[in-house]
């Protein structure tokens, strides 16, 4: 349904919208494993997150107290002004924080401080993208500090997990950090691990991917792949982590893997966790009409 709203009560929306609700496939997910689920335990904590959601939704309050980090991926027309809708962002984000839909999460590093407006250097992250379109599209990732903690940075060959510069070595990266993560980082988990590139290019494709919807076919993606992150499903599930780290079947609800290409003497390895509160959404403002998903 679209409306027509000033950009930043827009984003104001947006950001409530994340933080309150969940995309539909998650919660759908979340249903899933909490029907499948056998260990009484496991089952008990995938009813009280469905039972958090309904609250959290009814009293139009955020889902989880750590409200993240936002992180945005915006395509944006070229006739716009970048600076002007980055204004905008930081302007709503003080704006959500006041109005307790986001958390003030901005820490200076350095003195230890919190800006308690939600903004600081580099917080909101915002990319932009150039696309030959009329509105503007911005998609949000509420990021939270433990999903974040829990990701990690691979170099290969790596002698101590015997992984050498192949698809098992890959796959012995990922079962390494699932195995680390444990039940930290709120588990079941979605991992995205993205191969080659660069380091700041994995680490911003890895986040990027977290955007696809759970179940979601990506267009042109290789066989292989496809069949790589179902593998990966399987052996992590297998591992018996579970549902906050309880023991359980289900330690992750997906996995999304990219493969970039490579300078010859670097192969690296990204994988990124993001929690169950997988809070995702996007907003298409055309014309001083906004369109949320």
């Amino acid at each position: 349904m679209k409306e027509k709203i000033d950009l930043i009560q827009a984003l104001v929306e947006l950001y409530r919208l994340t933080s309150v609700c969940l995309p539909k496939d998650v919660k759908q997910k979340i249903k899933e494993i909490r029907e499948k689920e056998t260990s009484i335990l496991a089952k008990k904590v995938m009813e009280s997150i469905e039972q958090n959601l309904e609250i959290a939704e009814k009293k139009n309050l955020p889902l989880c107290e750590d409200t993240g980090i936002p992180i945005f991926f915006i395509e944006i027309p070229k006739s716009f002004d970048q600076n002007e809708i980055k204004e905008r962002i930081l302007k709503a984000t003080e704006t959500a924080t006041e109005k307790n839909f986001l958390r003030p999460n901005a820490v200076d590093s350095l003195t230890q401080k919190n800006s308690g407006t939600g903004v600081g250097k580099g917080i909101p992250t915002i990319y932009f993208e150039q696309k030959e379109r009329t509105g503007i599209k911005f998609n949000l990732i509420l990021k939270g500090g433990g999903s974040e903690n829990i990701g990690r940075t691979y170099s290969l060959p790596n002698p101590e997990l015997k992984a050498g510069r192949d698809l098992d070595g890959v796959r012995k990266c990922v079962l390494d950090a699932a195995v680390k993560a444990q039940g930290l980082g709120c588990p079941p988990t979605i991992v995205s691990l993205v191969v080659g590139g660069t380091k700041d290019v994995i680490s911003f494709e890895s986040k990027k991917q977290l955007l696809e919807k759970l179940g979601e076919k990506t267009e042109g993606k290789e066989k292989e792949v496809i069949e790589f992150e179902e593998k990966l499903l399987q052996e992590i599930n297998s591992l018996g982590i579970g549902p906050m780290g309880l023991k359980g079947k289900n330690t992750v609800m997906g996995v999304k893997a990219k493969f970039l290409h490579r300078h010859p003497a670097s192969f690296f390895v990204e994988v990124s966790f993001m929690c169950w509160a997988d809070r995702r959404h996007s907003l298409i403002w055309k014309n001083g009409e906004a369109e949320y998903d």
